[in-house]
């Protein structure tokens, strides 16, 4: 049975011009994690509108939009250099891209500093407690997921999606008994934050035991700049909506929106072509790249229009199921699967 798989994949390979064989085995593993950690993203968001007023979980988005925004001052692009360097074979790099990290994440806590400083000057106690401890968590909250990386740039798809999954599952069994019993803005930042911290460290230590002595590749650290800026605008734009929705509209308008845009979002993350293509892209020759990109994105695109035609029609009863006490997001929800 798996020779004629095997055999059929190969076949369609003239068809589609992609090693079918590579991007079945990988796309098998990495549509488990994201599809394990889509519905567990609905199970917690079905929590929170049960059990959390809009003010807390409003508050909650905000802070942590303002992690995504802060934290490109730490490069997240190091992690996307880092996966290309060990699918080079320099797996030994994993440390350096740590330190680096570990360095630039430091300095972004003074950032956080700043700002949990700036609330306490204006007696809103809540958030100047919350970024503080987003200051003190940070460094180890943003070097730690790069055994992510270590295990996409090695093409063990398995492996990358296991410890993922292992991470989402156990912050969720975390995170949902504090939701539903505290309805506290800090209490719930300081568990999301340190499960995380606490999990993901155990996971990042056993890539760190395991890493060969290879080659290193030193310009890591610059890499990872480079595509820190490359990506820059869509990092922020994908942060910056709810930032600006909670200093004009206030908590309840940003929970609303953020009810109809973090679904589209997890769906926007269900396709695993970024993981599955970066570590091929790092060992091609960018000729051969740019001769096959265009029908790929082509027949993406015919895949992926049916698919999200299908949630604008079914988005009103699946709200009305899942979050009842949300259900003026479902416009919201409706124009962002469609764009």
């Amino acid at each position: 049975m798996k020779n004629k798989i095997i055999q059929i994949l190969r076949w369609s390979e003239k068809y589609m011009k992609t090693d079918m064989v590579y991007a079945f085995h990988g796309a098998f593993w990495l549509l488990l994690w994201k599809g394990i950690g889509i519905v567990t993203s609905i199970v917690l968001l079905a929590v929170f509108a049960k059990w959390t007023p809009k003010e807390v979980y409003g508050g909650y988005n905000y802070v942590l939009s303002m992690v995504g925004i802060i934290a490109l001052f730490a490069f997240p692009g190091i992690d996307t250099a880092l996966i290309r360097a060990v699918a080079q074979g320099q797996e030994k790099t994993f440390f350096t891209a740590a330190k680096g990290k570990l360095l630039w994440a430091g300095l972004a806590s003074l950032v956080f500093l700043g700002v949990s400083s700036w609330y306490f000057l204006h007696q809103d106690i809540k958030l100047g407690l919350s970024f503080l401890l987003v200051a003190a968590l940070f460094p180890l909250l943003d070097v730690f997921p790069l055994y992510l990386a270590y295990w996409n740039g090695k093409n063990n798809f398995y492996l990358q999606s296991k410890y993922s999954i292992i991470s989402r599952l156990c912050t969720a069994a975390v995170l949902i008994p504090v939701v539903i019993y505290s309805k506290d803005l800090v209490t719930i930042i300081f568990v999301y934050l340190f499960s995380n911290v606490a999990i993901d460290g155990i996971l990042f230590w056993s890539v760190w035991r395991k890493v060969k002595d290879t080659p290193v590749d030193d310009n890591v650290i610059s890499n990872g700049k480079h595509f820190t800026f490359n990506r820059a605008i869509p990092l922020l734009a994908a942060h910056i909506d709810k930032v600006i929705i909670w200093q004009v509209l206030g908590p309840v308008s940003l929970a609303i929106y953020a009810f109809a845009q973090l679904p589209v979002q997890r769906l926007y993350d269900l396709m695993p072509i970024y993981h599955l293509a970066l570590p091929k892209l790092s060992i091609q020759k960018p000729e051969s790249t740019k001769r096959s990109l265009g029908k790929k994105v082509y027949q993406l695109l015919f895949l992926t229009v049916p698919f999200y035609m299908l949630l604008f029609i079914l988005a009103p009863h699946l709200y009305r199921f899942l979050f009842p006490a949300y259900q003026g997001a479902v416009p919201y929800f409706q124009v962002l699967a469609l764009t």
